[in-house]
């Protein structure tokens, strides 16, 4: 009985185990990725995006690494040499025999003043390493921007499939009204073949409208790179939530806002503080530099024995070889093949560039904004139109569909008023999507991240 009792138990926990696993990998299958599911997938699994993050860290590295420049520098290391037959004794005095003698000890070292150029070369550093971080972030603003245009896009299509549904749906129940017409000798038969003609041309649009989505699916699983895309498909309900409204976005207000926040901006304004420590470092190497060395050293001779024949022993050695020394250098440049000189020739160049690039960076920045704000308030107006206009034309369609299922009109007429309703549809679509991209770029353009 016992026993009956656990085995029916295991198989209990087995149900529940089995049931457990196939409701999560239902649920997997079945997840409809959002916006945020897709830019976080992406940002998360971009190599370009893992490289660029890599080359900021390795750039962050060399900045630690200039600093630990003004560090003093202590070595240790040891000498020896062995003569044979003759050689020169701890007193200078020419010996016989196979000798040897061992130096050992301590150096250090410490650059007390280089004229600044160790300082600035550590802040150019400093700037450098900045740049390529807000490199990293302008990346993962492009691609942030990509996968929307690229979700938008698939948004569409998707809607597109379902407009192309409801066309066969809406054709379809005509046909079975028409036939039944036929059957009972109100229409003609050919009115039967014209309706299977129209069934059939939206049969193809709804293939070709998912052959589109599918396209774009395959396009954005591409871009954020994800490797398994079965069962992949989009939750639209963010986009169907958002509704195209006027708002005050200004040229000059959007552009002041981004100049603070924008890393590609940021990243050329770095690039010049870089050159300009980068030409004081240069600078730097002109004035004369002054160093600070230190040696604490001793030697072992074989040479060196006691009254009894045995050598010295190495701690006696130590103690009466030990040659501690302190020394102050300068060095003045006075002629380098005029090296330096053209390196601060150059690095100013390399500043004009820099003030140059970051002018004209800033002159595409606001083209952009312009070119945003007033496509973003054009789609606003297109949307409105076209939303005004497909009421319209759902109120014209019904009238022909009413006639038609009469035989009062063909069915040239027909589909010619269901392609008028079929493009008012997409009108609205297109001009709604256009600006949801345009309203997020001109958000991102003001700093306001939604990743």
């Amino acid at each position: 009985m016992n026993t009956f009792k656990i085995h029916t138990i295991k198989v209990l926990i087995s149900v529940i185990l089995s049931s457990f696993l196939f409701l999560s990998a239902y649920s997997e299958e079945g997840k409809k990725w959002s916006l945020s599911d897709c830019v976080e997938y992406g940002l998360n699994h971009s190599l370009s995006l893992k490289i660029s993050e890599n080359n900021s860290e390795k750039e962050k590295m060399n900045y630690r690494q200039t600093q630990w420049q003004l560090a003093p520098s202590l070595n240790g290391g040891a000498y020896g040499n062995m003569n044979f037959n003759r050689s020169t004794d701890q007193n200078n005095q020419i010996s016989s025999g196979n000798t040897y003698y061992l130096n050992y000890g301590l150096s250090a070292s410490l650059d007390i003043f280089k004229g600044l150029s160790r300082i600035n070369q550590i802040s150019a550093m400093k700037f450098n390493s900045l740049a390529f971080s807000q490199e990293v972030e302008q990346q993962k603003n492009l691609l942030y921007l990509n996968i929307v245009k690229h979700f938008s896009e698939s948004v569409y299509y998707k809607q597109q499939v379902a407009i192309a549904e409801e066309q066969l749906q809406l054709s379809m129940k005509e046909q079975e009204r028409i036939e039944s017409k036929v059957e009972l000798g109100l229409l003609e038969n050919s009115a039967e073949e014209e309706i299977k003609a129209t069934v059939s041309g939206n049969r193809y649009s709804l293939e070709k409208q998912r052959n589109s989505y599918r396209s774009s699916l395959l396009s954005l699983t591409q871009l954020i790179e994800l490797p398994d895309t079965t069962g992949f498909d989009l939750s639209a309900t963010e986009f169907n939530l958002l509704v195209p409204s006027e708002k005050d976005y200004t040229s000059g207000k959007v552009y002041q806002q981004a100049c603070d926040n924008l890393p590609n901006l940021k990243e050329k304004e770095y690039r010049l503080r870089y050159y300009k420590k980068l030409r004081s470092a240069y600078e730097g190497q002109i004035l004369p530099s002054i160093s600070l060395s230190g040696n604490y050293d001793s030697y072992f001779y074989s040479t060196d024995t006691l009254s009894n024949g045995k050598t010295t022993p190495l701690q006696t050695q130590y103690n009466n070889y030990l040659n501690p020394s302190i020394g102050v250098s300068v060095n003045i440049p006075i002629f380098n093949k005029r090296s330096t000189d053209f390196q601060i020739r150059k690095s100013k160049i390399d500043i004009d560039n820099a003030i140059l690039d970051l002018e004209q960076q800033k002159k595409e920045i606001f083209n952009e904004i312009q070119n945003a704000i007033q496509l973003f308030n054009a789609s606003y107006y297109e949307y409105v139109n076209a939303s005004d206009n497909l009421k319209f034309v759902e109120k014209s369609f019904e009238i022909y569909r009413e006639k038609y299922s009469l035989g009062l009109i063909n069915s040239t007429d027909f589909i010619t008023a269901q392609n008028q309703l079929l493009q008012s549809k997409n009108n609205v679509l297109e001009a709604k999507f256009n600006w949801i991209y345009q309203e997020k770029l001109i958000r991102l353009y003001c700093g306001y991240k939604e990743f």
